[in-house]
């Protein structure tokens, strides 16, 4: 059954195989280790003699963490098809060769929030863009499955107090590109993106625009995925 808040029963699993289907990221939290956040994925989802479980990607360094626990308390949240953020919590669970198999919960609670898991990025890290029938552009200051906050780059002797990008803008055929430590640069096409807000950054007195993503094929937005997915490994690889 679902209800305004929760999601239990046999929709539990529904939800979890969108998750699957789509890439999802989603944040855990392991309770009794401060400080441990990580991103996965969930990759499966089994029965055995009546109980569900399902499998998660593993997160840098979980074996090491959590060795000292009697048990497995995770705080797990994400961002669902509806654009809704969703929480749920696991008890328990093992690891099994690569994957890490967690007991279903007993329920999906539904937050009424709007909200992408965001993401600072490398320098280098751009888009380009059409403004105003003109080529430019822009450095990407983080990133989300759902959109980017970024400032334009500037041309030569270009001055300006009022910003390029107006709040309500379409944009269309962008281009993602983003340096890749493991191998050559990454890039994604964005067939069409809208301006949603756009702020003053009073140290470098230059606009920023914070843009959503609206028109994104299955491939192109699991490449989205996988990208935020590899930059949280090199950000983890740096501490």
């Amino acid at each position: 059954m679902a209800s305004g808040d929760t999601i239990e029963g046999r929709q539990r699993e529904g939800l979890l195989r969108q998750l699957i289907r789509a890439n999802t990221l989603i944040t855990m939290r392991v309770r009794g280790i401060e400080g441990y956040q990580r991103l996965t994925m969930i990759t499966d989802i089994r029965q055995t003699r009546g109980y569900h479980s399902f499998a998660i990607d593993p997160p840098a360094q979980f074996s090491e963490k959590v060795s000292a626990l009697p048990d497995w308390n995770i705080l797990f949240k994400f961002t669902g098809p509806d654009k809704i953020e969703y929480s749920f919590t696991t008890q328990g669970g093992q690891i099994e060769d690569k994957d890490i198999w967690l007991p279903f919960p007993e329920k999906i609670e539904r937050i009424q929030r709007r909200r992408h898991f965001r993401i600072d990025t490398p320098p280098g890290t751009q888009i380009k863009l059409m403004v105003k029938k003109t080529p430019r552009l822009a450095d990407i200051l983080n990133l989300s499955q759902g959109g980017m906050l970024c400032v334009l780059v500037r041309l030569k002797k270009e001055i300006r107090t009022d910003p390029l990008l107006r709040v309500g803008e379409s944009l269309s055929n962008l281009t993602l590109s983003c340096p890749n430590e493991e191998g050559p640069e990454d890039t994604v096409p964005i067939r069409s993106a809208i301006v949603r807000r756009v702020e003053v950054d009073p140290n470098h007195y230059r606009h920023r625009y914070a843009i959503e993503f609206m028109d994104m094929t299955f491939s192109e937005k699991s490449d989205l995925t996988r990208i935020i997915y590899r930059l949280q490994r090199e950000f983890l690889r740096k501490r």
